[in-house]
């Protein structure tokens, strides 16, 4: 049964809807961006206890209570308005029923509830103040495979929505103004988003509240990064490999339930060099060469990040001269869907190396052979140099 049906027939299971559940339960609080794996995190904790797993709750265009919330709101932490605070409060004391929050419920009691959202960290350190005592599980993934999962599935890349956001801007985004108003690829711009979306939690959240984890290494070792979970959330489990391996319901249908197949950089496939350079200028303007560059996995471990003062490491104004980067054509996601066939940066490297030899051997060739050669093969090597030097 594909997944079509199997969500219409959620939608008449009962145990979706008419379930019963007590007052005051214990809340634990999923986060990340949006196509980073929090459905399967969400999938595995919920298969080892009785949560409610509430799906979403805060999104403004599926849940009526958030309707006048900005796709990624940001909340000042000082900031105690009845329109932020009502339709929250609602949504973290279980309060809020529908199709969309409940569409994956499949109990009739509960335990525990379980909070799996993607459009809340913006607002994440207002939440945390607001509610100190909730678990808080932040799972962060490379910005290239969230960009290209979104841009393969149209996912908008909307970054007027924070342009649009006064106090977003001036608290921490007026120094990339330029660089959001510039035109990109969608890919380029869903990078930026991953960017914003995680600078800031990261940067203000104080170490130690919250328990990061890292997507690619769950899946390279789950047993040790779902007991660390498991030990956050207060509660000692070990989730079935079954359960581990088995791909989440959003996935993409041709996903491998293998490790490799989950981390390995699919996006060199679909993206161009031009995106890829981009997107680590990107990264690194944004401070986030910390967390990830151009390998798969991260480049810190979750329990460095738990030590490390990121207000100070993090930025508040551009590492770099964002002048350098070059945005691209917006291709939209046609070119990225099908599948990209131009040079990746690897290929492209390695062209350029065994031209230069061939060139180089050119010249030596052409200056053992004529009087000639000498001037001639200094003005190849210097050519040859220059020309993929650029390229490099």
């Amino acid at each position: 049964m594909n997944e079509f049906w199997k969500r219409r027939l959620r939608k008449i299971n009962p145990l979706t809807w008419a379930y019963i559940e007590k007052p005051n339960l214990p809340t634990v609080l999923l986060v990340g961006s949006a196509r980073s794996g929090t459905t399967w995190i969400e999938e595995v904790i919920h298969s080892t206890s009785s949560y409610r797993m509430m799906f979403e709750p805060f999104h403004p265009d599926k849940v009526d209570e958030f309707r006048n919330f900005l796709p990624y709101q940001y909340i000042r932490p000082t900031d105690r308005r009845p329109g932020f605070v009502e339709p929250v409060s609602k949504g973290v004391h279980g309060n809020i029923r529908s199709f969309w929050v409940d569409q994956f419920n499949g109990r009739l009691l509960f335990k525990k509830r379980l909070i799996k959202d993607v459009r809340s960290l913006l607002y994440l350190e207002w939440l945390h103040k607001m509610y100190p005592a909730i678990p808080m599980i932040y799972l962060i993934r490379h910005p290239f495979s969230v960009a290209m999962s979104r841009t393969r599935l149209g996912f908008p890349a909307e970054l007027n929505c924070f342009l649009q956001q006064d106090q977003l801007m001036e608290d921490f985004l007026q120094p990339y103004s330029d660089l959001l108003h510039s035109k990109w690829t969608q890919f380029e711009s869903h990078v930026i988003s991953w960017c914003v979306e995680n600078m800031i939690p990261l940067s203000r959240i104080p170490v130690g509240e919250y328990c990061p984890v890292f997507y690619e290494h769950v899946v390279q070792d789950p047993s040790t990064q779902f007991q660390r979970i498991f030990t956050a959330l207060g509660t000692s489990c070990t989730p079935a490999q079954s359960i581990i391996e088995k791909p989440s319901r959003l996935s993409s249908p041709s996903t491998n339930k293998s490790t490799n197949d989950r981390v390995n950089r699919k996006w060199f496939d679909y993206i161009t060099a031009s995106e890829i350079d981009n997107g680590l200028s990107i990264i690194e303007t944004f401070g986030m060469q910390q967390l990830y560059n151009l390998n798969s996995e991260p480049v810190l471990t979750a329990e460095f990040i738990s030590n490390l003062n990121y207000e100070c490491t993090l930025i508040t104004s551009p590492k770099n001269n964002i002048s350098h980067i070059q945005p691209a054509r917006n291709t939209g996601t046609e070119e990225i869907k099908k599948g990209h066939s131009g040079y990746s940066t690897a290929k492209l490297h390695f062209l350029s190396i065994m031209l230069s030899i061939f060139g180089v051997a050119w010249a030596n060739f052409i200056a053992q052979t004529t009087q000639f050669g000498l001037a001639f093969s200094e003005l190849i090597s210097m050519d040859v140099s220059v020309a993929f030097s650029s390229v490099i």
